[in-house]
């Protein structure tokens, strides 16, 4: 008997208050590793009405203009004046000094250099499945495409009164684990006009596009809801206080797989809960292409002071090649999990000045995963090989 089952996942368009927050965080570390690539920075911000806060970590050469950096991103947001003015809103800014490296007993060359020990204790997960081209679960991957094309056209002012902030919930129907047909799609939109002409709009320039490219697509009982609980007047901080990361759900998978619930968003590389989630996740995703399984979930954890994980561990739900055993030993004898190996094969620091120093704020907006259409490394299938001929080894 086939086994259905229904699954929702939820992205917020990029105005959306706790996403502007990520996205300055983000802006921050872009603006100074474009400068300088060796820079250690830690950046979050809180916000509510017309008043930003802003808290800073920064160890770095260069020099950077934090107010301009918080304005400009406000700008590219397109609030509507009243909800959030990126000329006369209120910046307050806190910088305080960064923990120093670890410290204790060590072996030397551990704390620099390609041996740089763990300065945090962490545990996190990556995870890739068939669902999708880009090895993500459905409904985060359509939740997240529809988002960010709808913040397009806020930006862009394509259609009039639509603003920037909002949030899209998507669910999937699955049988027997394979996604078969969307059957719901709620968006929830800042718009001053009717839902009807909005819900019109969205189904025409946003939702029949996109999910035309997808492996399925609407049908006759798919419902499109828009504004279920009417027009949605204020937007970003003028409706809620917003803060850098809380949105780790959404960043991720969509609640369809376990994330380290860490934020990585205002973080530099150096920090593991950002790079080694990137780590994870490029394993997954080269552990699907290569066919050894098709729903992939790595853990990796780290321990202060110990350059390599404690821990690396693959599971694969009863769909790999291998047992979960010898697919974990596959990955720790293929994979460099040092600190300073994963930022050094995933380009984590040069990726900024690479593109103009715009990446990590974009990968902030819709989603830190699946983003082919960034080309980060970390979506790279270059270790598919390697992992074939290890496992037949």
């Amino acid at each position: 008997m086939t086994q259905r089952r229904l699954f929702t996942s939820s992205s917020v368009v990029l105005g959306h208050p706790d996403k502007l927050c990520d996205r300055i965080s983000d802006a921050l570390v872009d603006t100074y590793l474009s400068v300088d690539p060796g820079a250690r920075v830690r950046a979050e911000v809180a916000a509510a009405g017309q008043v930003l806060f802003l808290v800073t970590d920064v160890i770095s050469r260069a020099q950077v203009d934090i107010t301009g950096v918080v304005r400009k991103t406000i700008a590219e947001t397109h609030y509507f004046p009243q909800d959030l003015d990126p000329d006369r809103c209120a910046i307050l800014s806190q910088s305080s000094a960064m923990t120093p490296p670890w410290s204790g007993r060590h072996r030397k060359g551990e704390i620099e250099g390609e041996n740089r020990a763990a300065q945090e204790q962490t545990t996190v997960f990556g995870y890739a499945c068939s669902d999708t081209p880009e090895r993500m679960p459905m409904p985060i991957q359509v939740a997240h495409l529809i988002a960010r094309a709808a913040g397009a056209l806020a930006v862009r002012g394509t259609i009039p009164g639509l603003g920037p902030d909002g949030t899209v919930l998507v669910t999937v129907e699955y049988a027997d684990n394979r996604p078969v047909r969307i059957d719901t799609i709620v968006a929830e939109m800042q718009y001053r006009g009717g839902s009807q002409e909005l819900e019109e709009a969205l189904r025409s320039q946003v939702v029949v596009p996109i999910l035309g490219s997808m492996p399925i697509g609407m049908d006759n009982a798919t419902r499109l809801i828009v504004n279920p609980g009417g027009p949605l007047q204020a937007a970003g901080p003028a409706r809620d206080a917003g803060h850098t990361g809380r949105k780790s759900a959404d960043d991720t998978y969509g609640g369809a797989a376990r994330h380290g619930g860490h934020a990585m968003c205002g973080k530099d590389p150096s920090r593991l809960d950002r790079s080694a989630s990137y780590a994870a996740r490029y394993i997954a995703t080269n552990v699907i292409a290569a066919g050894l399984a098709s729903e992939c979930e790595v853990m990796l954890s780290y321990s202060i002071g110990e350059a390599r994980p404690t821990t690396v561990f693959a599971r694969t739900f009863g769909t790999g090649a291998l047992l979960d055993e010898r697919l974990s030993q596959v990955i720790a004898r293929v994979f460099d999990l040092r600190p300073a190996a994963i930022e050094q094969r995933l380009r984590l620091r040069t990726l900024p000045a690479e593109h103009g120093g715009r990446f990590y704020r974009n990968l902030a907006e819709g989603g830190q995963f699946g983003r082919t259409d960034l080309d980060p490394p970390r979506e790279k299938l270059d270790a598919v090989e390697a992992l074939r001929s290890a496992a037949g080894a």
